[in-house]
């Protein structure tokens, strides 16, 4: 089986492209200025913010199946460079399902609980979405366009996401050592709450996807523990033996420049979860995996 993939040098990409070439898939992935660096994917050099820069490798291709996995995902980048944001985060999705429906190829595209306000709770797909932010915005506006073009895609919300990236930089942990690891001290907010999932995990879940082709539309994929910053920070912590007193206690309504910041992101899974065997792992389950860089 082909897959095409975007996005496999991040996190989440990574992932993906460790999963499906161990369940013996012919991978083939765009590159640019980030290499991923699974020596078995087939990479193909291309610009992803130019709008069709994606079709020649993917006519080439025909895969039996696309997963987008690329994407701006820190709101501040985007609204520093919202052009890029816009071309990332909805132009590709879009290039993406205009060539799967003409083509019937299996899409799943992953979005973000950034479409939300962070005012309510234990969000549901048919909940109303209000993003606070640019990022939020776009990747609300790629999942109308999906629906549209390619009803037949298959749409995952996620929350905050959990593992290690290639380079050691990317996720929350990685990005908690990087300071602990210089004797500073973190702040973590007690009124944010996520609902954390592993990236390992979601990339068990989209193997079954493909494996389940029936599974169309929107979906939400998040951890079963809800937590807040502090409480996560504190789990992580514990496990990389961090001492405690650089962990500082605060609120994110106390900082003026968060008072966009979205605080209650917990999402809602039950509809996806009874169409699938994969589970969800706690977040002490996700701890297990997790490793940093130390010198």
């Amino acid at each position: 089986m082909n897959l095409f993939l975007t996005g496999a040098s991040g996190l989440l990409g990574h992932a993906l492209a460790s999963a499906f070439l161990d369940a013996g898939w012919t991978v083939h992935a765009s590159s640019h200025t980030k290499q991923p660096l699974d020596p078995r994917l087939q990479l193909y050099p291309c610009d992803l913010s130019q709008t069709h820069a994606l079709r020649p490798p993917l006519e080439t291709v025909q895969a039996d199946a696309i997963i987008n996995a690329a994407a701006i995902t820190i709101p501040a980048e985007c609204a520093k460079a919202p052009n890029l944001s816009r071309a990332l985060n909805i132009n590709l999705p879009t290039t993406l399902a205009e060539f799967a429906a003409e083509n019937k190829t299996r899409l799943i595209h992953f979005s973000t609980d950034m479409v939300f306000d962070g005012k309510a709770e234990n969000y549901a797909e048919n909940s109303p979405p209000n993003p606070t932010n640019l990022y939020g915005e776009h990747k609300l506006e790629s999942e109308n366009r999906i629906q549209e073009l390619y009803p037949e895609a298959c749409i995952v919300r996620l929350p905050l996401l959990m593992g290690n990236s290639p380079a050691g930089t990317r996720s929350v942990h990685e990005a908690l050592w990087s300071q602990w690891s210089q004797g500073a001290t973190t702040p973590l907010f007690e009124d944010e709450w996520r609902t954390p999932v592993s990236v390992c995990n979601v990339a068990s879940l989209t193997k079954e996807l493909f494996a389940t082709p029936t599974i169309q539309g929107l979906f939400h994929w998040a951890g079963p523990t809800h937590l807040n910053r502090w409480e996560m920070g504190n789990l992580i912590a514990d496990k990389l033996g961090v001492p405690k007193n650089l962990l500082q206690r605060t609120l994110a309504r106390d900082f003026p420049q968060f008072k966009d910041r979205p605080l209650n992101l917990t999402m809602d899974s039950s509809k996806l979860k009874v169409l699938v065997q994969t589970e969800p792992a706690p977040f002490e389950n996700q701890l297990e995996d997790l490793r940093v860089l130390r010198s």
